[in-house]
Formats: structure tokens, sequence, C-alpha cells
């Protein structure tokens, strides 16, 4: 019962880990009945804190801590300190959420003390990597900054690839803050690699969301389009996992992505193409017709936004530009001997993409003062 209860909140964390929070919280509910009947303390911790951030991940911040206080509270009695950091840590970032800074960091700085005590390296680059998000959201850039590059690195040792992604994005972040946009563009790329290399579908949802964020404030809008449009997709299949939720929890996660469909049908809006930007709108009340109506068809016409012959040639370059980059990071962290020449091609790489888009974006211009049904979104229903 104990090893079938393991694998029950196994497989509920691989769902997890892409999103599909509803198996996960299925599978997580299955292996917590199976350890709450056999008195197995240790395992019903570590799944009331996993089952609380699956319901984090949905923006349920209450149900979240309702269970995160129940595992500190048996990670406490049966003396569990890693379990007790995790699970503190994933407090803070409840407070964090909440906007109560205070709170969050003395949560952060009480898992702190416990991972460095028990030397928990992984655990303190997840705890300094939370810490930097709270530092960046007090304004103050530069602590940030250096929380990040600490995990960063810690991250990058003990191998953790799906934190080392998602500090690269907090990175980036700051970059961009700290008013240095390509190195930002650079982490970004260097985050998606690594989240697409692993599956990690919530988290390329979101770097492809900031990156597109980006691109829109350097006025560089049809790239900015193509990555909203990837995290648009993305979210989709997400919401697609989550139909046997509640309709308050599908609702809640979608309160939680909306911006990304707002801000892109904004740029197709200034673009002129009202139909693309009225699609990606209506996207945000498809579930809530579908709850209503109990009809699929709307929701399987509009499952997704496409992509004109423009946007995918972008979209092709990008993803052999994030491809090779990747290379490039395997051969520092391994310091194999073609490293100079790979950042040779890799610069050079990226003035061809850089190139592309600019004669892209011109034709554009220029073909659309032209026709105005060059970028026509009817012919881009499939």
């Amino acid at each position: 019962q104990s090893g079938q209860a393991y694998l029950f909140t196994s497989i509920g964390t691989a769902y997890s880990n892409q999103g599909d929070y509803a198996k996960a919280l299925r599978f997580y509910q299955q292996g917590l009945t199976i350890q709450q009947t056999i008195g197995d303390r240790s395992a019903e911790g570590h799944t009331l804190n996993s089952i609380g951030t699956a319901y984090d991940n949905l923006g349920q911040i209450t149900k979240a801590t309702t269970y995160y206080q129940q595992a500190l509270a048996i990670r406490r009695e049966i003396g569990d300190r890693a379990g007790e950091a995790r699970t503190l840590t994933n407090l803070g970032g409840v407070y964090d959420s909440l906007k109560q800074p205070d709170r969050a960091l003395m949560f952060y700085q009480q898992a702190l003390a416990i991972r460095r005590k028990i030397g928990d390296r992984a655990g303190e680059g997840i705890t300094l990597n939370s810490l930097g998000l709270t530092y960046s959201e007090l304004g103050q850039k530069q602590q940030a900054q250096t929380l990040y590059q600490q995990a960063l690195t810690i991250h990058q040792t003990t191998g953790d690839r799906a934190r080392e992604g998602e500090t690269l994005n907090n990175l980036a972040l700051i970059h961009e803050q700290l008013n240095q946009p390509q190195q930002a563009i650079a982490q970004y790329q260097q985050a998606l690699g690594i989240l697409r290399d692993i599956g990690d579908r919530a988290g390329e949802r979101l770097v492809l969301s900031n990156l597109g964020a980006l691109l829109a404030r350097q006025n560089q809008p049809q790239q900015a389009i193509v990555f909203y449009k990837q995290s648009v997709n993305i979210t989709e299949s997400i919401r697609q996992d989550l139909k046997t939720l509640s309709r308050q929890e599908q609702e809640t996660y979608t309160q939680t992505v909306a911006t990304t469909y707002r801000a892109l049908a904004d740029l197709l809006l200034a673009q002129g193409r009202i139909l693309e930007a009225q699609q990606v709108l209506e996207l945000l009340k498809v579930q809530e017709l579908q709850n209503f109506t109990r009809e699929s068809e709307m929701g399987t016409r509009l499952a997704r936004v496409v992509f004109n012959p423009t946007e995918e040639k972008i979209l092709q370059q990008h993803g052999t530009l994030i491809a090779f980059g990747q290379q490039v990071e395997t051969c520092k962290q391994t310091r194999c001997q073609r490293l100079s020449q790979l950042n040779d091609q890799l610069q050079a790489l990226t003035q061809e993409y850089n190139q592309t888009v600019t004669t892209l974006e011109k034709e554009i211009r220029q073909r659309r003062a032209e026709d105005d049904a060059f970028l026509d979104p009817v012919k881009l229903v499939p």
C-alpha cells in the first residue's frame, strides 16, 4: 500500500509538472487516502504539500494555504526538517501572491536557515530564487539579481533544470527592468530552450508571454504577436486538460493567464487585425460558454490561434536560434573545446534572425499600405 501510494503521488507530480493539474489532483487524492489509512505521516505531509502546490498554480490561494498549513503541521510534528523548509518556502510564495512581502520574507528566511543548516543545496537554491522575487517586488533590483545569480549557480550544480529555467526567466525580468533588453532576451531564450526540453508547459507559457511583452515595449509588434500566440496556444492546451475541474477552479486559472490574451488582442487591434483580436478574446469566454451550454463545438473550433506565413517564418527561425543556443549552453557547462567557435556561430545566427525579422516587418508595413487584405484573418482559419 505504501508503494502504491508513492506511485499515485509520483504520477500526480508528473502531471503537475506538465500543467495538467486536474489529473495531478486526482492522483494526489488517491495517494493521500492510502497514506492516511496506513498512517504514513511523512508521505502524507509530502502529498498535502503537493496538493497545495497544484491549487497554488490554479490560483486557488485559500485552498493552497489550507493544504500547506496541514503539511507544515505534520512535518514539524515528525521532525521532517527538509519538508518543513519546502512548505515554508511555499507559504512564502502564497504571501507574495497576496502582496504581503514582509510575511513572505519571514517564511523564506525561516526556510533558508533550515536548508543551510541541514545542507540542502537544491532547496537553498529554490528559496534564494523565491527571495529574489520578493526583493524585486520591493524595488530592490540589485539585491534580487544577486539572489537569482546565487540560485542559478546552485540549480546548474544540482542539475535542477526546471528551477534553472524558472530562475533564468526571473533574471531576464530584472535585466528588462534595468533597461538591458538584449541581456533579457538572451536569458528568456535560454529559459525557453530548457523548459521546452523538459516539457514544462506552464513555465514555457510564462516565458513566451514575458518575451512577447518585452518585444511589444521595444516596438517590435510582429515578433511580440508571434510569442504571445505561442503562449496562448500552450495555455489553451493546459485549459483543455482542466475540464474535469469545477467551473470555479477553471475560471480562477483563466483569470491568472488572461493578461496574455488581452495583450495579444491589443496588439492585433493596433495592427488592424480585428477578427483575429476578437477570436483571441473569445477564447477567454469559451470555457464559461461550454459550462453553460455543454456544447464542445466552439471549444474545438477556437482551441488555438493560428500563424500567418510571415509569422511562421519568424517562428521557424527563432526555433533554430533557441536550439543552437542550447548547444552553446551545454558546451559551457561541459567546458568543451568548441565554445569560442559556437559563440561566434550563435552571434552570426542571432544577427541573421534579427535581420530577417526587420526585413519581414518592413515587408508587412509596405504590403499593408498597398493591400488591406494582406493579413486578412479570414484566410487564417484552418
